[in-house]
């Protein structure tokens, strides 16, 4: 009787035993069912049509159009390359918003440091800032810029469409690319024009000063730089 009670006893631990393992199995099997399987192909367009965020890096497509505006800036820097295929900082979080391919970065209020942004080659910019100093390098494409007090300084530029380069009190400095064709117009109320181009005529009256002329090839493209007060100078990279 003892090695029946024995064998009846070790028999209820092999059910115990059995019944938890199906039990454990049938858990797995749900998990993994209630899990969704995670997608080999990645989207190329991964960014949404409309989308706002505070980030360093913003992802846009071939030619964006890029709007920047701050109250005031320290000095803010836009570095345009070939390599470059979205717009980033190194850490500075950039408060933005999305529509399409048009991403506007709007800081409201002082942007203390230095700040450079990196933007595609390509891209097409507007600057509109109260006081503080704008630098944009290498870009090739259209620009909206306004400046109530600083300085403006392009180097490198290759202007598309029509550009409007405006600075109510300080100076506007532009270097263009060598491949570049444009018309230019020049103007400043109460400065100089300073021109390194000989097709660049000048003219003053009283203390306004302006600069007319065409470079390079017969363009469509119009540069149209306007300064109050302070000075414009023009010249090749």
């Amino acid at each position: 009787m003892f090695t029946s009670y024995r064998a009846q006893k070790g028999a209820n631990r092999l059910h115990i035993a059995l019944l938890s393992s199906l039990c454990l199995i049938m858990f797995i099997l749900s998990a993994c069912e209630s899990t969704p399987a995670i997608s080999a192909y990645t989207s190329t367009d991964s960014t949404p049509a409309s989308s706002v965020g505070d980030t360093s890096y913003i992802v846009v497509g071939p030619d964006p159009e890029i709007i920047v505006k701050s109250a005031s800036a320290a000095q803010l820097t836009f570095v345009a390359s070939d390599t470059q295929k979205n717009i980033s900082t190194n850490g500075f979080s950039l408060p933005y918003t999305k529509q399409g391919n048009t991403v506007t970065i709007d800081f409201g209020e002082t942007v203390v440091h230095p700040l450079e942004i990196k933007i595609p080659h390509a891209a097409n910019l507007s600057v509109t800032l109260g006081s503080g100093n704008i630098v944009v390098n290498s870009l090739q494409g259209r620009v909206a810029m306004t400046l109530a007090n600083g300085t403006i300084h392009m180097k490198n530029f290759t202007p598309l469409g029509t550009d409007t380069i405006t600075s109510k009190s300080g100076t506007i400095d532009v270097s263009f690319a060598q491949n570049a064709s444009f018309h230019l117009k020049a103007q400043t109320k109460f400065g100089a024009i300073v021109s390194r181009y000989s097709t660049i005529s000048q003219k003053r009256s009283g203390m306004q000063a302006n600069a007319v002329g065409t470079i390079g090839q017969a363009s469509h493209t119009m540069v149209n730089l306007i300064g109050e007060y302070g000075s414009i100078t023009i010249g090749p990279t």
